[in-house]
């Protein structure tokens, strides 16, 4: 099983959409589900013998009713994107370098009548230009405001004004069994519409013993069917609010089979609100604590149950968590309404959130869930240039013609590798390096030369300097894009 974030696709490619059958069964429970989560009275469907062919066609077209109303209230705000970047690649016969144009197309929603417009950071990125169509197929060059590779998260925005802002919804109320639709362009085929049900909330690829998605590694997952394209775009409920952003299948076809995984909203909230309070997700908001063992929560005792969080080992003195009352003992288990299950998702979440807001914290202390209102603060300077990565890189001169540094821990979360994988990223190619114009570009990760590892500089030193281009030179290599390839090259330098 292989996680696919719905890598946006060519125009010209066209697929079938999947539909959705239901009885009318079917439709009296998903109706009760959706009352109850709004707190109105459950539908009741009423006993099978008293309910005639009639009432059974009239139930039946009251769902449909609803489906077709949210899809006409949200699709007004669901955007189609074409992201247009540039690729080279050399000429077999020439050896020459051709360069042109790669166009890929995803989805994404409005979220102000001013032209914000919230997608999925690998949608974004890397492109020369944008263009946005709304529905009613008129069109707009995008900027980039931000984005966020460690949530998949990305704010863009078109010079327009009066346009129809998708509802927000809260992705804290979402749960298992509950309707909802995902609106998008898969395949291109814009404003299409599926519809399912959320699946599971929480999903974590961790805990499933899956690589990691994304450093925030709680999603929503849904069986509505959802395809490469569908990237970027809304997953709504029954009353038209959004829930998640939709970005990932779980498939080995890379084609929907039931399983989507999506951002929840309020995290992709949190970074839209930073991008733009900010300009940046690198905000570096400080919450002033120091944590303990990863499982120390894990093992109940006869007075404290165990509790999804993590531990808080040490209050910094004068931190926002002292001022606020967090104790060494408590277990850290929401920020802002945003689940906290291990250090990383903590650092996500607090990283995400602009300093000088108050946000609502929830830990449990000593069995007890207490809630705690605490204003981040700044990252202090000293902390900030501890924690800064080295830049540090080679040069070009070696016989592959690449200048490389050491892979670090957020690089390797932006890439959504595997625990463990250990090598360093390319930073350039040089003009005349053998493998300029093979799709290999600046952030591609080398693992290994002819069979060599790569774990640092060092090593990659040693394995590219002893290379002999004439002889034939062997790279292994993961793309930015997450693919695992190996390269063959002779000849050059």
């Amino acid at each position: 099983m292989t996680i696919n974030p719905f890598k946006f696709t060519p125009p010209m490619i066209a697929a079938l959409s999947a539909g959705l059958l239901g009885l009318p069964f079917f439709a009296v429970q998903g109706a009760a589900a959706e009352a109850t989560s709004a707190g109105a009275e459950p539908v009741v469907a009423p006993p099978a013998a008293d309910v005639t062919a009639e009432k059974q066609l009239e139930l039946a077209m009251g769902f449909s009713a609803a489906f077709e109303r949210v899809a006409a209230e949200v699709s007004p705000s669901v955007v189609n994107i074409t992201a247009t970047s540039t690729v080279q690649q050399r000429d077999m016969w020439t050896g020459r370098i051709m360069r042109g144009n790669q166009v890929a197309t995803g989805s994404g929603f409005i979220i102000s009548a001013d032209g914000y417009i919230l997608t999925n950071n690998h949608v974004v990125n890397n492109s020369r230009e944008l263009e946005v169509r709304l529905s009613d197929d008129s069109r707009y060059r995008a900027t980039v405001v931000g984005t966020d590779p460690a949530t998949e998260v990305a704010l863009i925005k078109i010079d327009a004004k009066g346009l129809t802002p998708a509802k927000m919804g809260d992705s804290n109320g979402a749960r298992p069994g509950q309707w909802v639709l995902a609106i998008g362009s898969p395949y291109n085929l814009s404003q299409s519409v599926t519809a399912g049900i959320i699946s599971a909330v929480g999903r974590s690829m961790q805990s499933e013993k899956q690589e990691a998605l994304t450093a925030y590694d709680n999603f929503l997952q849904t069986d509505a069917s959802v395809n490469p394209g569908n990237s970027g775009g809304p997953l709504v409920n029954l009353r038209g609010e959004v829930l998640g952003i939709n970005t990932a299948i779980l498939s080995r076809s890379g084609g929907s089979v039931g399983l989507g995984l999506a951002v929840p909203i309020n995290m992709a909230r949190a970074v839209a609100e930073t991008i733009k309070a900010t300009g940046s997700v690198n905000s570096g908001s400080y919450l002033g604590v120091n944590f303990g063992p990863e499982d120390q929560w894990q093992h109940a005792t006869s007075t404290v149950p165990a509790v999804l969080g993590v531990p808080v080992a040490e209050v910094i003195s004068g931190s926002p968590a002292e001022r606020a009352g967090i104790l060494a003992g408590d277990v850290i288990m929401a920020v802002d309404g945003l689940t906290t299950r291990d250090q990383l998702s903590l650092r996500t979440v607090v990283q995400r959130i602009a300093p000088g807001r108050a946000v609502p914290v929830q830990i449990s202390r000593e069995g007890k869930g207490v809630m705690l209102d605490v204003i981040l603060a700044p990252l202090p300077k000293e902390l900030a240039e501890a924690t800064r990565p080295s830049d540090a890189s080679t040069g070009t001169n070696n016989p592959l013609g690449v200048s490389v540094r050491e892979l670090s821990p957020s690089a390797a979360r932006a890439m959504n590798l595997r625990p463990g994988v250990k090598g360093v990223q390319i930073v350039e190619l040089a003009q005349d390096s053998p493998i300029a114009g093979m799709n290999i570009e600046p952030g591609a990760v080398i693992l290994s030369v002819n069979d060599k590892p790569t774990p640092d500089i060092e090593a990659f030193s040693m394995a590219a300097g002893a290379a002999k281009p004439a002889r034939g030179i062997k790279i292994r290599l993961i793309s930015p894009s997450g693919g695992d390839m190996t390269i063959s090259i002779r000849g050059g330098r």
